[in-house]
Parts: structure tokens; C-alpha cells; sequence
């Protein structure tokens, strides 16, 4: 009786809720989701990236230029006063990041690779699995090489934000770790790769993080200062967080289309060898730094710019290095792929562990005490490179 009393449920209602649904999956999750679009168009249409790559001013692409300072200008707009002086104040988290990123990170990698080809019967100069096909010597110098360099010189700020963590302190190890890798990697390299003959131009790296981060976020910092700017970001916050996104995934559709013929002109089975090596270089980083960041119970904010920002190494200081490298050190071109699989293995990970910690951001807020200066530092409610931790966004959904 009571099924035939029941009213019947609209099948249009119940289209709308199922495409309401996707649509909130798709918003959330849109950053690994372009990602995985953007690695495909950059494999399988490779000119288009290519092209885009072709305008330069100097040493600077004029695209992928205006895409980093568009994400760090949304980010400076959504820079708040408190995270900045609790930024400043973190000084054992700021300081375990430098130490994680240019002396841990390195070893931890020379080691894990170090024990493969133990394990393989190889050694850096002889016979076994260094000499095979599947996994050249070459890609053990790449592996090593990348676990040297610095944070990430963008992405890993944006991803910081995108996991809800305190942009500040993800802005001041970027910066901390690039300049002060500029003494650090010639001299790791050396003692594990007994490459005597690089040196690194510190003025190029140093320019490029002024141009790309540090004078977009000042911009994007004093325009907050103006009510048209703090309530277009509050009412515009999803889109612009999605552009954001958008944004940082052109960055690496240019790089991996600049690299496709690199890429494809190896094995299916060396490729697929390479990208495990990549993913389980990546974990041992997280784990290791989730580790400590918890064992440490810093504020949940600042653990997740510390675990991400700690974890991620940059590509481009990789080929500039590369570009040093004595000629008997290896091929480069080899070399450089598994620099390049792992950039973008880190940022597949990073992506979906940003989109998943956003959502946990609430239920592990008060898993600890306050820490001073922590009251006034409201919680954000969007994950994004976007309008993240504006006060006046207090309800919007997230992306």
C-alpha cells in the first residue's frame, strides 16, 4: 500500500541530482583530473605545447610566465597578515625544511637507489643492472641528480595551498631552499657522484624566483587592500580557484611536450620501470616527512605545506645542472628522463593527496591545542592556488 501511496520521484530531479553530483566531483578533484588531461595532450599532441613553449623574452617563455604570476598574484590576494607573522614564527618547521629538502632528501634518494642496484648486482661502474636496457646507468645518475635539487619553484606552493596549508611558510622554503641549493647541490653531487666540474650561476635562479613568486605575490598582497578586490575574490571564488588550477597545468603540458621525444624513444617496460622508481622515490619522501611532521605536532596547516613542500624537487634547476654536467658523467639526454618522470610522477601524487587533505582539513582541525597567534587564524574553506583563506570567504564551496 505504502508504494503505491508514494508520490513518484521526478526523473528530471533525479537527473539534475546525479549531474549535480559529477559536477561536485569534477569540481573537487579538477586539478588531478586536468593534470592527467594535460600529460596526455602534451604525449599524444605534442605541437601544441611546443608552440606555446616558442615566445620568449630572454630566457623567459612568455606563456608559461604569464600563468606563474597569474597563480601567485590569486595567491597573494588571498594572503592573510596572520599566516605570514605565524609563517615567521614557525622558524623549527622553516628550518626542519631546509635541513629535509638539502640534506635528508638526498641522501634518502642516493640510498633507496644505491640499494637497488645492490640488490640488482650492479655497480655504479660495472656490470648488472645498470648496464641493462631497462634501467641504464643513466637513469641511476638522473634519479640521484633529481633527489639534489631544491623544492619545487611554483607548483609545490600552489599544491601547499590546493591541500589547505599555510602559504606563507610553503613561500618561504621555496625561496630558503632554492637559494641556499645553490651551495648545496655542487657539493652532494660531488661527494655521490664525484662530478667535480658544476658550477651554478646563482643570478638566473635567483631572478627567476623574483619575477615568478615573490613580485607577483606583493602585487597580488597589496590589491587585497581594496574592498572591490577582497569581494570579487569572495564571490568569484570557485571559478577563479578552477582557473588557478588551470593555469598550473599548463606548466606541465609545455614541459612534457618539449620532452615527448625523449619520453617515447624509450622501452615500454624501461618507461614503466622508471615511473615505479619515480612514485617510490616521491613515497619515501612523504612518509618521511609525514613522519617527523607529526611527530613534531606542528599546527595541521603548516605540517601540510612542510610534508608537500618537503617531498617535491624541482625540474627545471635539474636541467640547468645537467647543463654542467662533465660529458663523462653519462649521456644527458638519457639523464634527463628520469628527472622528467619523476617532476611529473610527484605532481600526479601531490595533486590527488592535495584535493584529499583539503577535505580532512576540518575533521583534524582540532587534533591539537592552538598554538599562539593560531586563534585568529581562521580556518580556509577552499583547497586551492585560489582564493584560499580570505576571511571573507567563510561559506563557499570548495574546490
Amino acid at each position: 500500500f505504502w508504494l503505491k501511496s508514494a508520490p513518484p520521484q521526478s526523473s528530471t530531479s533525479h537527473c539534475a541530482m546525479n549531474k549535480a553530483k559529477v559536477k561536485a566531483t569534477c569540481i573537487k578533484h579538477y586539478l588531478p583530473l586536468a593534470l592527467c588531461f594535460a600529460v596526455a595532450v602534451g604525449l599524444i599532441i605534442p605541437d601544441i605545447g611546443r608552440n606555446l613553449a616558442k615566445p620568449k623574452i630572454g630566457d623567459y617563455g612568455v606563456v608559461q610566465t604569464i600563468c606563474v604570476f597569474y597563480i601567485f598574484l590569486c595567491q597573494g590576494m588571498t594572503l592573510k597578515t596572520d599566516d605570514i607573522k605565524k609563517a615567521l614564527s614557525a622558524y623549527v618547521p622553516f628550518s626542519y625544511g631546509l635541513v629535509a629538502i638539502l640534506l635528508i632528501t638526498p641522501w634518502l634518494g642516493y640510498g633507496m637507489f644505491a640499494l637497488a642496484y645492490a640488490i640488482g648486482g650492479g655497480k655504479p661502474e660495472g656490470s648488472g643492472i645498470n648496464d641493462s636496457d631497462i634501467f641504464p646507468y643513466d637513469f641511476y645518475i638522473g634519479f640521484v641528480l633529481f633527489s639534489c635539487m631544491p623544492t619545487t619553484l611554483n607548483s609545490g606552493v600552489a599544491l601547499a595551498a590546493a591541500a589547505g596549508g599555510n602559504f606563507a611558510i610553503a613561500l618561504l622554503i621555496t625561496v630558503g631552499s632554492n637559494v641556499l641549493g645553490i651551495f648545496t647541490i655542487p657539493l652532494m653531487l660531488k661527494a655521490m657522484l664525484a662530478a667535480d666540474n658544476i658550477e651554478i650561476d646563482p643570478l638566473p635562479m635567483l631572478a627567476k624566483l623574483a619575477v615568478s613568486i615573490i613580485i607577483p605575490c606583493a602585487v597580488g598582497k597589496c590589491l587585497r587592500r581594496f574592498k572591490v578586490v577582497t569581494d570579487t575574490l569572495t564571490k568569484y571564488k570557485v571559478p577563479i580557484g578552477l582557473s588557478t588550477h588551470s593555469a598550473l597545468v599548463v606548466i606541465p603540458n609545455l614541459k612534457i611536450s618539449g620532452s615527448r621525444d625523449d619520453i617515447t624513444s624509450q622501452s615500454g617496460i624501461s618507461l614503466l620501470v622508471c615511473v615505479l622508481f619515480g612514485l617510490g622515490l616521491h613515497t619515501l619522501f612523504l612518509i618521511f616527512n609525514y613522519v617527523v611532521a607529526c611527530a613534531a605536532r606542528w599546527p595541521l596547516d603548516i605540517r601540510k605545506s612542510v610534508v608537500i613542500m618537503t617531498s617535491e624537487k624541482t625540474l627545471p634547476v635539474a636541467m640547468t645542472v645537467l647543463a654542467f654536467f662533465p660529458t663523462s658523467v653519462g649521456d644527458p639526454g638519457f639523464i634527463a628522463i628520469p628527472c622528467i618522470i619523476s617532476h611529473f610522477s610527484q605532481l600526479m601524487m601531490d595533486s590527488v593527496l592535495a584535493s584529499h587533505w583539503a577535505d580532512v582539513k576540518e575533521t583534524l582541525k582540532e587534533e591539537k591545542p592552538a598554538a599562539k597567534g593560531e586563534e585568529e587564524a581562521k580556518p580556509e574553506a577552499a583547497p586551492a592556488p585560489q582564493v584560499v583563506g580570505s576571511e571573507e570567504a567563510k561559506g563557499g564551496g570548495q574546490v
